[in-house]
């Protein structure tokens, strides 16, 4: 599912009449009825889209290099959660076959 913006909702335009052919009273109604607004739902839909399949190049070119992992694992051991770096070091073993010591 992927949300797209739908086309802005449009209301159908009022004719113009000239202020000179209306009274005092009629002018003031006009202004002071309010404007409508579109529906906050209508800004977005979800939609269901087949999406098509990631190629083997886009796929190695979206790993990190191996010099990367290390500096990240070795830097952030302190401040990333503990599955992030666990998933950090079965990449690196199964890639590279290093182990993190």
């Amino acid at each position: 599912m992927v949300s797209v913006f739908e086309e802005a909702c449009t209301f159908p335009k009022m004719d113009i009449i000239p202020r000179h052919c209306l009274t005092k009273q009629d002018y003031i109604d006009i202004l002071s009825t309010p404007r409508r607004k579109c529906p906050p739902e209508s800004h977005k839909k979800m939609v269901l889209r087949k999406l098509k399949p990631v190629s083997p190049r886009i796929k190695e070119l979206a790993q990190p290099t191996r010099q990367r992992m290390l500096m990240t694992l070795q830097q952030g051991a302190s401040i990333l959660p503990p599955a992030l770096l666990d998933n950090l070091v079965r990449t690196i073993e199964k890639e590279t076959c290093l182990t993190p010591e």
